[in-house]
């Protein structure tokens, strides 16, 4: 595996593009589920309650940190 592609296993790992020589719409393709992966993600860690959040190792604070970034921030 190159380190400089992206890898998309399954609907829950993908590893992003750097210097890859895929064309723009093969990238952006990515980019654009990166982002959506992101959003899900960051809506289903601020609907989980203090248990769930301390089974998984997270205090509030770093829940309530990670679900206010931008889509856009990994």
């Amino acid at each position: 595996m190159k380190p400089d592609r992206a890898i998309l296993t399954s609907q829950y790992t993908l590893l992003p593009i750097k210097n890859s020589k895929q064309p723009w719409y093969v990238k952006m393709s990515y980019t654009i589920a990166l982002y959506r992966r992101n959003h899900r993600t960051r809506k289903q860690l601020a609907r989980l309650t203090i248990d769930q959040l301390d089974d998984i190792g997270l205090t509030v604070e770093q829940a309530e940190r990670e679900v206010k970034k931008p889509f856009w921030i990994i």
